[in-house]
């Protein structure tokens, strides 16, 4: 055992059939947590009643509209105020069974930090890595670490990063609720982690990522939804950036890879319309 008393807290939006892969997840989880706490923002989908038979040990908190993820994160944060760590996770993500147990054995045997990310995988292809925590360029633009890289392209090892992705991180309750918990204007769920990163950041704590604490997370896999997705990150990220015009100065962790993936991102953004609309006159035949 840790000695450390942690709450898993996740957030549940039109996402049961993930929960219901979730939650047996962390159930069998080698160390269980103190509390697993469930706040589910007015899913269509969702049946307090029938959850709480299903997994009698887990609580469930019903809200009656769709507060946002900060603001869900941020209610789970104060119903576990008897924790003093606070474990982020997704519905779509699905914890290795050591997850936790790794988590907190990095979190005792490292004080000087209190934050901690994820080895985060596709849950779709695990040989693909999802993210390794958040990297912060000099440009003042932060993003995930090694997103959609090969598994094999280079060695992992425990290192300390700028943020970590909250589908999955634990982070402890003092640096939490000193950086005010996740700003509520992030209404979506996007760029609140950096955002909660750069207020952790400039309070003096640290973050340190593990490679042995494992995560696999669902990521859309149709074009459409992916595209929106994107969209969306891009419209909170702007946020982000405007609600920290100061923090330029970057960092050491980001890599070759990472410091070119922003400016060809936007390069394509650029020239997408293009390309579309050349396939559009390509594939259109003539009116007879």
């Amino acid at each position: 055992m840790t000695g450390l008393d942690v709450a898993v807290i996740i957030v549940n939006w039109n996402s049961g059939q993930d929960l219901n892969k979730c939650l047996p997840a962390l159930i069998c989880q080698t160390i269980l947590p103190s509390r697993i706490i469930v706040l589910d923002n007015g899913s269509n989908d969702f049946d307090g009643q029938s959850w709480k038979k299903g997994y009698p040990g887990v609580e469930f908190h019903s809200l009656m509209k769709n507060t946002g993820f900060a603001a869900a994160s941020n209610m789970g944060a104060s119903i576990a105020s008897d924790c003093q760590w606070l474990a982020f996770l997704n519905p779509d993500a699905f914890p290795e069974p050591d997850w936790l147990e790794v988590l907190l054995k990095a979190a005792k045997s490292n004080p000087e930090f209190n934050f901690f990310a994820s080895f985060m995988l596709s849950a779709l292809q695990p040989n693909i890595i999802d993210g390794t925590g958040e990297v912060y360029h000099s440009s003042g633009l932060a993003w995930r670490r090694d997103h959609q890289s090969v598994l094999t392209d280079r060695a992992m090892e425990r290192e300390e990063v700028f943020g970590a992705c909250a589908a999955a991180a634990l982070i402890s309750r003092r640096a939490f609720m000193d950086a005010g918990g996740f700003d509520e204007s992030y209404s979506d769920a996007s760029s609140e982690d950096n955002d909660m990163a750069y207020k952790v950041f400039r309070n003096g704590y640290k973050l340190i990522f593990d490679k042995d604490i494992y995560v696999g997370h669902h990521h859309p896999d149709k074009l459409v939804r992916y595209l929106k997705n994107q969209a969306k990150h891009g419209f909170w990220r702007m946020k982000l950036y405007h609600d920290h015009p100061n923090m330029v100065m970057g960092d050491v962790y980001a890599g070759i890879v990472d410091l070119i993936r922003p400016p060809l991102a936007m390069l394509t953004l650029v020239l997408v319309p293009f390309i579309i609309r050349l396939t559009m006159d390509l594939y259109t035949c003539p009116a007879p």
